[in-house]
């Protein structure tokens, strides 16, 4: 069941949920009907979706995502979600600060992802570093170059052993 880029409200509900942990996205999708509840579920990402169905309570959960859920994930592509916060190569720290103002969504972004036009990773800018730097800066002067990644195809017991090997939390 797809989603009308139109409705307004399901576009609505569907930041709000984004921008919740899973036990209150639940919590507010609750009070939805079973079938909007499906329809949100389907237009978010897969791994939100399945952490958000889980918290509802068990009559409203659509068995569709039960299903889904069911199966351990093999390989970090799917576990991934649309990255936020990406940013030009070439952006003002100035620039970047006003994106931010604008974007959607804003307590999602913890980094900015710095690209190039092919939309290849360059580098990360943490939010602090972006907040103490120079307006007239550019992120390419703050930005952590060449940051630790997977391949969307590395399997998902590899990347936990290169995190944990890296000291990085890992976020289940």
């Amino acid at each position: 069941m797809a989603t009308d880029p139109n409705d307004d409200a399901m576009n609505d509900l569907l930041r709000a949920l984004r921008t919740r942990v899973p036990v209150d996205a639940a919590e507010l999708l609750a009070q939805e009907s079973p079938e909007r509840i499906v329809a949100a579920l389907e237009a978010l990402p897969p791994g939100l979706a399945h952490r958000i169905a889980r918290e509802l309570p068990e009559n409203l959960r659509p068995a569709v995502a039960l299903e889904e859920d069911a199966t351990t994930p093999g390989q970090v592509s799917e576990l991934m979600d649309s990255a936020r916060g990406v940013v030009k190569s070439g952006t003002s720290v100035q620039q970047a600060i006003e994106w931010l103002r604008e974007a959607e969504s804003v307590s999602d972004i913890t980094y900015l992802y710095v690209v190039d036009d092919t939309e290849n990773l360059l580098g990360l800018v943490v939010m602090r570093d972006l907040l103490l730097a120079q307006l007239s800066q550019t992120v390419n002067d703050i930005m952590i170059r060449k940051p630790f990644s997977f391949a969307p195809t590395t399997p998902i017991a590899d990347a936990i052993k290169a995190a944990v090997r890296r000291h990085y939390p890992v976020f289940a």
